[in-house]
């Protein structure tokens, strides 16, 4: 080989690994996020919340303009591989949004689902477009902006509209020599009952609590006041005021113009057990 040859070789750059923008943070940016009320963004449809992906997205740019939020395209073979926003599988159809806030990234698949949160078989354009703002308002929650609106969503107390309630002795009574089996809980007075107590659990821990804290905080609740996915319709109605009370015991507390400094909310689930037997 003559020298000529040897200096035409091209030269062989180092490889360096791709990288985002540095993660190295002064103050965490999810417990900002986190504290932030997004109560008055919420929209309820059919019995489930929703925050507004507007609201979320503005929000998230305003605390930290340079996130970015990347659509996933998948290639479509019935198009001859044409990058779509979704994936058909045979169990039905995702979309997936990917959110990048200060180097760290969430990506949320999401199935395409209809108003009842059922699976789309044949989905519109229309479809699919709510689907993905929904999975950006879920990835943009991961980073801790309105994440405990889903912080009951592994909760037991979630059940399907269709399932049957096993028989429970909370909900039968004898008149006279007939059995009444009293309707089991509605799936409207879950979503209620699990708002409140994830309301009530975000009170009791204050701004900056963790998912984890909170979702602890809601089993809690749940086990407190002795709520279950099989209690009758008429003691649903009695958890969800009971649940009403407490969470409007500790804005009267908070807005009591003599509060003593140092008062806690953490009587407010130190109820006797003796107490709650009464209304079950």
């Amino acid at each position: 080989m003559d020298e000529a040859t040897t200096n035409d070789a091209p030269e062989v750059s180092e490889v360096t690994e791709d990288a985002v923008d540095d993660p190295k943070l002064t103050s965490n940016y999810f417990e900002q996020l986190a504290a932030i009320d997004v109560s008055n963004y919420i929209e309820k449809k059919n019995g489930y919340s929703y925050l507004s992906w507007a609201y979320g997205v503005d929000q998230l740019k305003r605390k930290h303009p340079t996130a970015k939020i990347i659509i996933k395209r998948f290639p479509d073979p019935d198009l001859g591989g044409i990058p779509v926003p979704y994936l058909k599988t045979s169990l039905g159809y995702f979309v997936e949004v990917e959110v990048i806030v200060n180097g760290v990234s969430v990506s949320e698949p999401f199935p395409v689902l209809d108003h009842r949160n059922k699976p789309i078989n044949k989905p519109t354009p229309f479809d699919i477009n709510n689907s993905i703002q929904r999975a950006k308002v879920k990835a943009i929650a991961g980073h801790g902006l309105g994440l405990y609106i889903y912080a009951g969503e592994d909760l037991p107390i979630e059940a399907d509209e269709n399932k049957e309630t096993q028989s429970s002795d909370n909900g039968q009574y004898n008149q006279g020599n007939q059995q009444y089996q009293e309707p089991p809980i509605t799936l409207q007075q879950q979503q209620k009952i699990r708002e409140l107590a994830t309301h009530l659990a975000s009170l009791s821990l204050g701004a900056g609590a963790t998912q984890d804290a909170i979702v602890h905080q809601i089993h809690q609740i749940y086990q407190q006041f002795r709520i279950s996915a099989d209690m009758p319709v008429e003691l649903a109605n009695v958890k969800i005021n009971e649940l009403s009370s407490a969470i409007n015991s500790i804005h009267d507390q908070r807005l009591a113009p003599q509060q003593k400094q140092g008062t806690s909310t953490a009587g407010l689930f130190d109820t006797p057990q003796g107490q709650l037997q009464n209304v079950i």
